[in-house]
């Protein structure tokens, strides 16, 4: 039978992390990077005064979204399902690409065959200003 791991919830923060290279935070899923920025006391209050303003850490930035889960959590018909998440973004298992997102009213789905998955896998969410979304891109948002 299919098995349901939920990688998001209430209870996924700290186990999901975010980072742009040089800076790397605990993130939560569905959430949205500046939300995760404010939680870790990178940035102030975005809602105050003109702190929005401040995109210099998320405007034109890869953002990265990873987490870990071990194959023996899943059964033999397994699916990695993706909804609401934000255009630009590619996705990987394993550092092999396996989905782009472009539309964030679309379901991605991807079936997972027992071959792709090792021991410990990494799921990772990259958030890029760079790809083509026909101008639909929220720079200052990234996330679910």
């Amino acid at each position: 039978g299919s098995s349901f791991i939920p990688l998001s919830g209430e209870k996924s923060f700290g186990k999901w992390t975010a980072t742009n290279g040089a800076l790397t935070i605990k993130a939560q899923v569905p959430g949205d990077l500046i939300t995760d920025l404010h939680t870790n006391g990178i940035i102030e209050d975005p809602l105050f005064e003109l702190n929005w303003k401040n995109s210099s850490l998320w405007d034109s930035h890869v953002w990265n979204y990873t987490r870990s889960f071990e194959k023996r959590s899943l059964s033999t018909n397994s699916l990695l399902v993706f909804e609401g998440i934000k255009m630009g973004a590619r996705i990987y298992l394993n550092d092999r690409l396996i989905l782009s997102t472009t539309d964030q009213f679309l379901r991605y789905t991807y079936p997972i065959s027992e071959d792709e998955l090792q021991s410990s896998n990494t799921l990772t969410v990259s958030f890029d200003p760079q790809i083509a979304v026909d101008g639909r891109f929220m720079a200052c948002s990234g996330g679910w």
